[in-house]
């Protein structure tokens, strides 16, 4: 049977309405895997993880998944953070999934406005990684938050105009 999903404004906690520190998406099974076999799956890896306690639910959407959210006890935002972090920070890629053969890997829950962003930074910087030498392919850093691409110290590349500039003109550069 299918659950309803709950919407993020039933997530109190949440810092804003892009990122969801109180609810954590776990992925890296097949596209594929039932339902059953992720949920359970995934309790192993929390409890692996040690943060089995702090979990009220687990939940993989349609009857074949690749990944499920878990909503955790929710904490203040600051707190919620830090959680993730520590949990990313021991966790992450360590884990195998037994069901794939793939490492885990673990995120914070992001609207589906920020995902989308995120994938329009991530098919910008594909476009632009062609048009570089294999020099300037190293000094490429993107911020996720921001949805900046610099090359160097340039920010070349900004999800919205007012971040592409700079805070004072002498700082501009015209490319030709």
């Amino acid at each position: 049977p299918s659950r309803p999903r709950p919407s993020l404004s039933n997530s109190p906690q949440s810092v804003d309405l892009e990122v969801d520190w109180n609810r954590l998406v776990i992925g890296g099974w097949h596209m594929d895997t039932r339902r059953e076999k992720v949920e359970h799956e995934a309790k192993q890896l929390l409890q692996t993880f040690g943060i089995a306690d702090a979990v009220t639910d687990v939940i993989v959407y349609g009857r074949r998944a690749s990944a499920c959210h878990v909503f955790l006890r929710p904490l203040p935002s600051q707190d919620a953070k830090r959680r993730l972090a520590e949990c990313q920070t021991q966790h992450k890629d360590k884990h195998i999934i037994p069901r794939s053969g793939r490492t885990a890997w673990m995120t914070p829950h992001k609207s589906a406005h920020k995902r989308l962003k995120n994938r329009a930074t991530k098919y910008a910087a594909s476009i632009l990684e062609p048009l570089l030498d294999n020099a300037s392919k190293e000094t490429v850093d993107i911020d996720w938050n921001k949805q900046i691409i610099w090359v160097r110290d340039l920010r070349v590349i900004a999800f919205s105009k007012p971040d592409l500039m700079l805070l004072s003109a002498s700082q501009t550069h015209q490319a030709r």
